[in-house]
């Protein structure tokens, strides 16, 4: 028998996180987002990620890149605004 044919795959739907799972998770989810304003990840998320938490990975990446770049010890406006542009 075929090890490959014998694995069951099962399609699994992730639904989009609701604005509330997100000012919840995404601070949980790695400590750059811990004490960044609730209007600042509702703009992300407005913006870009749209409730996946795929996306909002990515735009984390960018965002800890961003901080390296100006040098900054927190998320504002301006680091948003340079990790979205590259997202």
């Amino acid at each position: 028998m075929n090890p490959v044919a014998s694995r069951i795959y099962i399609r699994l739907e992730i639904l989009a996180m609701t604005e509330d799972e997100i000012l919840k998770t995404v601070p949980d989810s790695h400590p750059v987002w811990r004490g960044v304003d609730e209007a600042l990840l509702k703009r992300v998320d407005t913006q870009y990620a749209l409730g996946s938490f795929r996306e909002w990975v990515k735009v984390t990446k960018h965002v800890i890149k961003g901080m390296e770049y100006f040098g900054a010890d927190q998320v504002d406006d301006r680091i948003v605004d340079w990790a979205l542009s590259r997202c």
